[in-house]
């Protein structure tokens, strides 16, 4: 049986390509690991900032409505306005003529 030899300059080119593919392959997978949890960070951090945004933005919508109807449910308790006379009830709350 012939064995064959491989010569030395052949050993050393496919230890380097070796090397130089094992070294790429690390390094694209470490910046491929920090990219994507950068990636996942800054998700993360603009959904937090639109949920703000969009609750804010809700709140402040409907604030307003909410304060009438309190001041409007606190007037009527207090008797201000007599809801049972359609006059006054329209004067207050300008109705229409066609309401009455």
């Amino acid at each position: 049986m012939k064995t064959k030899i491989i010569s030395i300059k052949t050993v050393i080119i496919l230890v380097f390509l070796i090397a130089v593919l094992i070294l790429t392959g690390g390094s694209l997978y470490i910046v491929f690991d920090n990219w994507m949890e950068s990636a996942e960070n800054t998700t993360a951090t603009l959904a937090d900032e639109l949920h703000r945004e969009i609750t804010t933005g809700v709140n402040e919508y409907m604030h307003v409505p909410r304060h009438m109807i309190e001041v409007n449910r606190d007037l009527i308790e207090r008797k201000v306005v007599d809801i049972d006379n359609s006059l006054e009830r329209c004067f207050f709350y300008k109705c229409n003529e066609d309401s009455q």
